[in-house]
């Protein structure tokens, strides 16, 4: 039973949950077999930790049949027999959580009962209950889709009915806004592919269906038709074609109009998504050379912070992607004093196996930006580069941080080392390959030529550096050239 499914499961559940689940194999409704209950009330004496040097499955076995010799096969059955029960406690778990599924099979089983009374009952009370917007947009305008076709094809409409000419507009309406979500949804899911991992999705199907529709006319009769529900459409094409279209800045005007009117309206998790891409769009803004966006981006995260978007899941850890992501934004804005405070205030909201790496990581960055580059190499050290998941920042800052300290051996074997570890690591986009690559490539050929003197090759690096794509090596590496000549 050692690191077998049904242990795991039983790990995963929480306190309440657990004793939840007791109860659940105590029913006769869910569990008629008396031996997997008592297989059950030896296990639990083993939660929360399931240590799998105590769990013997002889000495289970004896306590089950006293006297009988040990069979592996009844263990077996038993488990298997258990992880059904579990499997239904889980998914009991899940449709309970969501309170319009229940009452969408209630109400499904009164209609095919012919429970006419009942049925109109509580269609009218979902009906009620569901006007009012409900995050998450697509489940909203699901629910709403199901709602007014349960009136059109039941109990409402025997005869000819003034509103059925309404409801069947709204039927289809719902059905647009819920598949103009799921269209943007999928757009930029496409989009991410193609930007991170070069993928090409120019003939699919999808896009050659994106592109027939005018998206831009559809959104303004949207917004003409149904203002109510505009914003919960409007917000996702806009933060999509802000990606898009990253010149047109009426496109992110719109999205940060409709995020700061309309985003206390969502859900957590919506929430943090759209500052997640709104963060993306001020990075690719940045990237392409719109200076003013490293204030709007600064912004941006203050307001995650404010809002206690920082972490993959309500009320969880800070998440460390983000955590890095702010050092590396308040940098960027010259917001030192800032960010010493923040990460001072913040490190120990981070996992407890994240928090000495992230802490030196963080101000490896922060005294590099200040030109304390000793104390930046010391910070440096203190990382376990076999742990942390920044091994890329580690690595690139360990190697800008040899160059300012004119260590030029450990600076040549570190850009060795930055090599070996993109062309090793299979879990590395190409994009990311290939800016760093170059970015080895240069920082090599600007150190021989400080360190030989060769000032006569350095026209030919600078015009290299400035046909790079990518703002934020280009830009470091540009000034390390110019400081030569």
């Amino acid at each position: 039973m050692k690191n077998s499914n049904l242990i795991k499961v039983l790990k995963s559940l929480s306190n309440d949950e657990f004793k939840g689940f007791g109860r659940f194999v105590d029913s006769p409704f869910h569990n008629r077999r008396t031996e997997v209950k008592r297989f059950f009330d030896l296990l639990k004496k083993y939660y929360p930790e399931f240590n799998e040097h105590s769990i013997k499955d002889e000495k289970i076995y004896s306590k089950l049949y006293p006297g009988k010799k040990y069979d592996d096969r009844v263990i077996r059955r038993l488990s298997s027999f258990l992880m059904r029960v579990v499997e239904d406690y889980l998914s009991y778990i899940r449709y309970s959580k969501d309170e319009y599924n229940v009452r969408k099979s209630l109400l499904e089983e009164l209609g095919e009962r012919g429970l006419a009374g009942l049925y109109n009952k509580t269609l009218t009370d979902m009906e009620t209950k569901y006007n009012e917007f409900i995050p998450p947009s697509e489940k909203y305008f699901l629910r709403k889709y199901y709602i007014v076709e349960d009136k059109l094809n039941n109990f409402l409409y025997k005869v000819r009915d003034a509103g059925l000419v309404k409801d069947m507009e709204d039927h289809s309406l719902f059905l647009i806004e819920l598949l103009l979500v799921f269209i943007f949804q999928a757009k930029y899911n496409l989009f991410l592919y193609e930007v991170e991992f070069r993928a090409d999705f120019s003939s699919s199907v999808f896009n050659k269906l994106f592109e027939q529709i005018d998206f831009p006319d559809l959104i303004k009769y949207l917004k003409q038709r149904d203002k109510e529900f505009y914003p919960y459409i409007s917000i996702y094409y806009y933060e999509l074609m802000s990606l898009l279209e990253p010149d047109n800045e009426e496109n992110t005007s719109n999205f940060m109009n409709l995020l700061e009117k309309n985003g206390s309206r969502f859900s957590w998790v919506e929430m943090r998504n759209f500052y997640y891409i709104f963060v993306s769009i001020c990075t690719l803004k940045i990237e392409m050379g719109k200076q003013e966006y490293k204030q709007v981006l600064m912004n941006v995260y203050k307001k995650m912070l404010k809002l206690d978007l920082c972490s993959e899941y309500e009320g969880g850890h800070f998440s460390a992607k983000l955590f890095r992501n702010i050092v590396a934004a308040a940098n960027i804005a010259e917001e030192f004093d800032w960010l010493e405070n923040f990460i001072k205030e913040n490190k120990n909201k981070l996992s407890l196996g994240e928090q000495s790496n992230i802490y030196h990581l963080s101000m490896a960055l922060l005294n590099y930006e200040r030109e304390e580059f000793e104390k930046t190499l010391d910070n440096i050290m203190k990382i376990d580069l076999d742990l942390v998941q920044f091994k890329i920042d580690v690595r690139y800052l360990m190697v800008k941080t040899y160059y300012e300290l004119d260590l030029y051996e450990q600076l040549l074997s570190s850009i060795d080392a930055f090599r070996h570890f993109l062309s090793s690591d299979k879990h590395i986009s190409d994009r990311v390959v290939s800016v760093y690559t170059n970015f080895c490539n240069l920082i090599g050929r600007l150190a021989k030529i400080r360190l030989n003197n060769s000032i006569e090759n350095l026209p030919a690096v600078k015009q290299e550096i400035e046909e790079l794509e990518n703002k934020a090596t280009s830009e470091w590496l540009m000034r390390k050239a110019q400081e030569i000549e």
